[in-house]
């Protein structure tokens, strides 16, 4: 694995779901994992969040060990600088969007939790919308607001399961545009088994 890459995993197990994957990532890009369903994309996900061991692998950020089974290291979830959106993650229906991005921010004070949120917002193009419950918003826009409570803790790596399943084609591309002007700050693994989405912008 070369130290240059920001992402490096390799992962195998031959049980429950098996898995036989070597990847990596250099800074400032958005790696995509294509594959059919009950392929293994969202267990490989897991395995980088630390929501699960793999029976052998390796997986490293930015040059630090968070998993190594020969040296018997493995950082949990919390101690990984993650951010996760699954394909099922719904938001909070009863919340506003600007609500649902708070309530990950419950470490912050008041004025710090306005501050944050307004920035998120901006970045995530959701400026006059943070009143807005999930029912009133797209497809597009409900992602974006995921993405943003996903960056909230400033996560090193940003995972991405299905980002742009359920939503337009219009949708798919403000997803996208917004992940790749992500990159400057972060790497992006998405994995979809859509290969119109993946070929339409890479």
């Amino acid at each position: 694995m070369s130290e240059a890459m920001a992402l490096q995993v390799r992962l195998k197990q031959s049980r429950v779901i098996p898995l036989d994957v070597e990847l990596s990532c250099h800074s400032h890009e958005v790696l995509c994992l294509l594959g059919p369903s009950g392929s293994g994309k969202t267990t490989v996900l897991r395995a980088i969040a630390g929501l699960l061991r793999s029976a052998e692998g390796k997986v490293k950020v930015n040059g630090r060990t968070w998993q190594d089974t020969q040296q018997r290291i493995f950082l949990p979830p919390q101690v990984r600088k993650t951010g996760f959106v699954f394909q099922d993650h719904a938001l909070f229906p009863h919340l506003s969007a600007r609500k649902n991005i708070t309530l990950a921010m419950q470490h912050l004070d008041a004025d710090r939790q306005v501050s944050e949120s307004e920035r998120l917002l901006s970045l995530v193009n959701l400026e006059g919308l943070d009143r807005r419950l999930p029912s009133q918003l797209s497809g597009g826009q409900k992602q974006r607001v995921l993405l943003a409570r996903a960056l909230v803790a400033k996560p090193k790596i940003l995972l991405l399961d299905e980002p742009t399943a359920n939503i337009d084609q219009q949708g798919e591309a403000h997803v996208f545009e917004l992940l790749k002007s992500l990159t400057r700050d972060i790497t992006v693994l998405v994995v979809s088994h859509d290969i119109g989405f993946i070929s339409s912008y890479v």
